[in-house]
């Protein structure tokens, strides 16, 4: 992890992307979502420690895409914030790279 992530969106409501959140995609479209915006997804380690924290879009207890992979084709979804994975209200999952999660993309 890179201790200077921070969480970025489009904020362009003009964007093809529901104005700034990109709903719920597969990993693909994540990756793109995140590229359109000069970023990355966040990884499972940042995400877990609420680098996404006041992101918005809905992420609190919803799944969000990590670049962190966990099988063949599958990569780790979790809450845009720590509490909701503690508290199992919405634990942390191995998710298939078709599934779908939202977005939240990291910059250093």
């Amino acid at each position: 992890m890179c201790a200077s992530a921070r969480p970025l969106h489009s904020t362009d409501p003009s964007d093809r992307h529901h104005g700034g959140c990109s709903g719920k995609v597969t990993h693909a479209a994540a990756v793109t979502f995140c590229l359109d915006v000069a970023a990355r997804l966040c990884t499972e380690h940042e995400l877990l420690t609420d680098v996404a924290l006041g992101v918005g879009c809905d992420t609190r207890k919803q799944p969000v895409w990590t670049s962190t992979p966990c099988g063949d084709s599958s990569y780790v979804t979790a809450p845009g914030e720590s509490n909701y994975h503690f508290s199992g209200e919405a634990p942390k999952a191995c998710a298939a790279e078709g599934g779908a999660a939202h977005a939240v993309c990291c910059g250093d």
